[in-house]
């Protein structure tokens, strides 16, 4: 297992390795709260935002779109709201 720290003051989104890493970790996570698209360079980015709990603390986790985590996302019943920008 690769593990990847992400850390929001450092980095305004992650990949979904981190976002792994923390499932690993006993996060769980609660629900997809937003989908968000930007146009840059006449392509779109999505960028998604996860609520994680765990023992009762509770984080958000911005994380870039790619292959593997819309994989993630087909496996489970989150529900998206589209926002562009």
């Amino acid at each position: 297992m690769v593990a990847w720290h992400w850390n929001a003051l450092s980095e305004p989104y992650t990949g979904a390795d981190s976002l792994v890493t923390e499932l690993e970790a006993g996060w769980v996570m609660n629900k997809l709260i937003r989908e968000e698209a930007y146009q840059r360079s006449g392509s779109f980015v999505t960028i998604y935002y996860f609520e994680l709990e765990r023992a009762g603390e509770m984080v958000e986790i911005a994380v870039i779109s790619n292959p593997y985590l819309r994989h993630l996302l087909a496996q489970t019943s989150a529900q998206t709201t589209l926002t562009t920008s």
